[in-house]
């Protein structure tokens, strides 16, 4: 029923101790466990030692979950060892697999162009294997300026949490059920009634969802011997769904940030003598490109200046949608704009920028950018609005391609883009 394995928590709640040791070295707590215990190593590879105490052989407990998830994020790669550290963007193995003699006590900034910020190419085809050097290529080196530091890849922010580890130790175990069955839990659990009618619905006359539970459990001892958390879901999933819906009318709305009613469905025209800028992503090839859209239209919904940037590197498309919003920021900056309203259609990148929570991420430190831009202008403001009143945009980022790194007035738009603007017109 979505009840944690005490066991596997406990664990998780241990990791984080253990993360600290990695995250925080100059930490007394670090420091003393790194002379006790690993002196000359890290805590991925420390021993259990000769009569270790109580609360080291617990945290050491977590060491292989703490591995599993962290990663490098690569800056000047001059704290990375080529071999043997979790630096490329693999999940299955973040590891080098080519044996070469010269990687032996090799630098990750070896590997790059000497001043600039680009791997040195020629240099990756001579020595690495094909699925090395294919990764390596991968990992964006120009969109933030950061050390070489550690980062927990389970979770966005990049910091470690609980309840990723916990996720992830069930994953690695193969215990977990999967993300529809725990979506489903998830809704159970979160919804907003009293605990004592959540928990037995007692008192009701309407067909509940725990006794939905206990009735699909109970169809289906009648019906055969064996049966699996998945079929008790496909049968009370229906239930559910009738619940809610009977609901619907008095509960409100599960998203804190945005309710439907408050997310136009079109593009609207700013007032006044504000300007409105609506920004998009696009994916190309796979996701080794990525464009930008731009587009700033005044309070007649005129076109004042359109702009598309395509990117070289493989990113998320999450990434690529805060990357877009950094490059509005920085283009509201260098312009006359006094009052500027900045909108996308991604609610990921938008909640972050108005989330105080640190973020070490590379998607983090991109966010971070954000906020130290908006923090320098005056009257700029960052919303969501849906997809549909975003189109204008995202024909311009999908246009990067074509027209890379391109500014286009209102004169000089191409057709296909024009269009795009008179069509939302219309609408």
């Amino acid at each position: 029923m979505g009840f944690r394995n005490f066991w596997d928590f406990n664990i998780a709640l241990l990791g984080k101790q253990g993360w600290r040791l990695i995250t925080r070295p100059n930490s007394l707590s670090s420091r003393v466990f790194k002379a006790r215990y690993y002196p000359q190593g890290t805590f991925f590879n420390a021993q259990l030692g000769s009569n270790p105490s109580f609360i080291w052989r617990s945290i050491l407990e977590a060491q292989d979950l703490v591995h599993n998830g962290t990663r490098w994020l690569v800056g000047n790669g001059c704290n990375i060892p080529v071999l043997g550290e979790p630096w490329l963007p693999d999940d299955t193995n973040p590891f080098i697999t080519t044996n070469h003699p010269s990687l032996t006590n090799t630098r990750v900034c070896n590997l790059m162009t000497v001043g600039e910020a680009k791997w040195e190419t020629e240099l990756l085809l001579d020595i690495f294997e094909e699925r090395d050097w294919s990764l390596i290529t991968k990992i964006p080196l120009n969109l933030v300026t950061t050390e070489d530091h550690y980062f927990w890849s389970k979770d966005g922010s990049g910091i470690y949490t609980v309840k990723s580890a916990y996720t992830l130790l069930q994953g690695l175990k193969g215990q977990w059920y999967g993300e529809e069955d725990a979506s489903f839990w998830h809704q159970l659990w979160s919804m907003k009634i009293p605990s004592k009618i959540q928990n037995l619905r007692r008192g009701r006359k309407v067909a509940t969802v725990c006794w939905a539970i206990w009735g699909a459990r109970n169809e289906l001892v009648w019906k055969r011997k064996s049966f699996n958390p998945s079929d008790i879901v496909a049968f009370a999933n229906r239930y559910l769904d009738q619940w809610r819906c009977a609901q619907s009318s008095d509960m409100e709305s599960s998203w804190p940030l945005l309710r439907a009613r408050d997310v136009v469905e079109r593009w609207t025209a700013p007032h006044g003598n504000s300007v409105k800028l609506n920004v998009d992503a696009a994916m190309f090839n796979s996701g080794e490109q990525y464009g930008i859209g731009l587009v700033v239209r005044n309070g007649s919904g005129l076109l004042i200046e359109g702009r598309t940037r395509l990117f070289y590197g493989q990113v998320e498309p999450v990434l690529a949608e805060a990357i877009g919003i950094r490059e509005a920021l920085s283009w509201i900056k260098d312009s006359r704009w006094q009052d500027v309203y900045v909108e996308t259609d991604c609610l990921n990148v938008v909640q972050a920028i108005h989330c105080s929570t640190e973020m070490i991420s590379l998607f983090g430190l991109v966010i971070k950018d954000c906020k130290n831009l908006l923090a320098n202008l005056n009257n700029v403001s960052v919303s969501f609005i849906k997809r549909s009143a975003n189109v204008v945009a995202h024909s311009f980022a999908r246009a990067a391609i074509l027209y890379p790194d391109c500014s286009f007035s209102l004169e000089s738009v191409p057709t296909e883009l024009l269009l795009s603007l008179v069509a939302e017109v219309v609408i």
